[in-house]
């Protein structure tokens, strides 16, 4: 059976719950702690949660790595023009 964990972001600070497993009131603490809901998985343990859950931050940084890159070689080719 698959369960529903939700990821919880403060600062570099990580927090992952089962949804079904968690009180109401214990997550509405964490977020007046100052901690954002950042992504709910589906998965059927919280191990392989987690690895979705890096799988999809790294396809989201993929583009900000390449955006990165092709600005930090246009700054250079800029300075050694001018």
């Amino acid at each position: 059976m698959m369960g529903r964990y939700i990821f919880y972001k403060k600062d570099i600070e990580i927090k992952i719950f089962e949804k079904n497993a968690t009180d109401p009131v214990e997550l509405k603490k964490i977020e007046n702690a100052g901690f954002m809901k950042m992504i709910v998985i589906e998965a059927k343990t919280q191990e392989a949660a987690i690895k979705e859950f890096a799988a999809v931050a790294q396809d989201r940084l993929g583009p900000l790595r390449e955006f990165t890159q092709d600005t930090a070689f246009a700054s250079t080719i800029t300075a050694l023009l001018l």
